[in-house]
């Protein structure tokens, strides 16, 4: 990596061709070189600060900090440098006022970077006319360097292919839960789930109700886009529809490498790249026992319902995957080839809910469960916000709250949130 990149003197026009240039600080992240070796303080990131004990700040550079103080190179900390240097090209000024050596020429901006609070953020970015530019923008000078965009993403992002995209990340959603399930399997049960939900007051896009006018796509890719524009996923999964006896496209059990792409595994894989993305607040399976003579439902594990799926990657799942997320500007996978078993894992660690017993009676506990998980989520954000005002201790519950959202289940968020509610009185 660079690792200093700043607005100037790093490019060099050789013919018809720009050439970085300045490698005198570059380091190798993949030895684990420590980053710091040359720095221009208005361009490095927060993690590259640290505060002293007489409440000044310094950056982490070499001959400024100890070896012990430094932090390993990342390529995310160029991902900052390289916002900056855009910052500059959409605004005309620099994130931060600095020198013409691109170092910090107001001493508290540095304390202001180290906090670099989402207040301060959005104030910058404000200066930033294009929605698309500043969507870019907003995700390379994000605090978190694990949540930074990467350079691959970045070239995938809307404003450089010009591509439309169906929802920015970390723009909000226009549905609250996409109901997913295998299409001609359970449909009585999805059905009235979806009337239970509505009902509710929940924005719900279910594949038999919702489509996407005159678009010309195909039904998989209205529902990739449908999923994308959703907060919350649930997932609908039956022994019809994951471990069929007779269709054998439907049986999770059968699948190989060079299985044709099935719809579904592609919707929960695709959903689970989503909430690496924090575009998918949460993940609710509900699990569909057998149907018994009487009309009660059997539990779905005891009845043997949950296949024990194919422990390989099916290729053209994989590709689709890529290209919806190409398509919608998300740029490549997070997880690289996840497996059959993989994915129906990952959905299954999530706190979900089953229907058995009387099903009018467990469809109805399920959809307030759902409700529950949209609401508590989404009623804590608006109620800290309206609170945020100049309180720092709001402000750092606010904070923790964005990230315990990101937990598998609703019930660990409470817990979570009671203690910092505690704490606050």
């Amino acid at each position: 990596m660079h690792f200093a990149l700043r607005a100037a003197l790093n490019v060099l026009m050789v013919g018809n061709t720009l050439k970085l240039i300045d490698l005198d600080g570059a380091a190798n992240f993949s030895k684990r070189d420590l980053a710091g070796g040359k720095v221009s303080s208005a361009f490095v990131p927060p993690e590259m600060v640290m505060l002293l004990p007489d409440g000044n700040a310094v950056v982490r550079g070499e001959g400024l900090v100890t070896a012990e103080e430094r932090i390993t190179a990342e390529p995310a900390q160029d991902m900052w440098s390289l916002g900056c240097i855009l910052y500059l090209m959409f605004t005309g000024s620099t994130l931060f006022q600095c020198t013409v050596e691109g170092n910090m020429s107001v001493e508290d901006d540095l304390l202001a970077l180290l906090e670099w609070r989402d207040s301060y953020k959005a104030k910058k970015l404000a200066c930033v006319q294009d929605t698309l530019a500043r969507n870019l923008l907003s995700l390379l000078i994000t605090k978190n360097p694990k949540k930074r965009i990467s350079a691959s993403r970045a070239l995938s992002h809307p404003f450089i292919t010009g591509r439309p995209a169906t929802r920015l990340q970390g723009e909000a959603e226009s549905w609250d839960v996409f109901l997913s399930h295998r299409e001609g399997c359970d449909d009585d049960v999805v059905k009235r789930i979806y009337k239970v939900l509505v009902e509710m007051g929940l924005r719900v896009w279910w594949d038999l109700e919702c489509s996407i006018p005159d678009s010309g796509l195909s039904h998989e890719e209205c529902n990739c886009k449908g999923l994308v524009g959703s907060a919350y996923v649930v997932c609908v999964m039956s022994r019809e529809s994951l471990r069929n006896p007779i269709i054998q496209s439907q049986n999770l059990e059968s699948l190989s490498p060079l299985s044709a792409c099935d719809n579904l595994l592609l919707l929960w894989r695709f959903a689970l790249e989503l909430k690496d993305r924090g575009m998918v607040k949460g993940i609710f399976p509900i699990m569909i026992g057998d149907r018994l003579p009487d009309g009660q439902y059997s539990n779905y594990f005891k009845s043997g319902c949950n296949p024990n799926a194919a422990d390989v990657v099916v290729e053209s799942v994989e590709e689709c995957l890529m290209s919806h997320l190409e398509r919608e500007g998300l740029g490549g996978p997070y997880r690289s080839g996840e497996s059959v078993r993989s994915v129906l894992s990952q959905v299954l660690s999530n706190q979900g809910g089953f229907l058995e017993g009387d099903p009018k009676d467990a469809i109805q506990t399920l959809c307030h469960s759902v409700h529950s998980m949209v609401n508590v989520i989404n009623s804590t954000r608006a109620s800290i916000n309206v609170a945020i005002a100049g309180d720092e201790d709001v402000v750092k519950l606010k904070l923790k709250i964005d990230e315990i959202c990101e937990s598998e289940d609703t019930a660990s968020i409470l817990r979570e949130l009671k203690e910092l509610v505690k704490r606050r009185l």
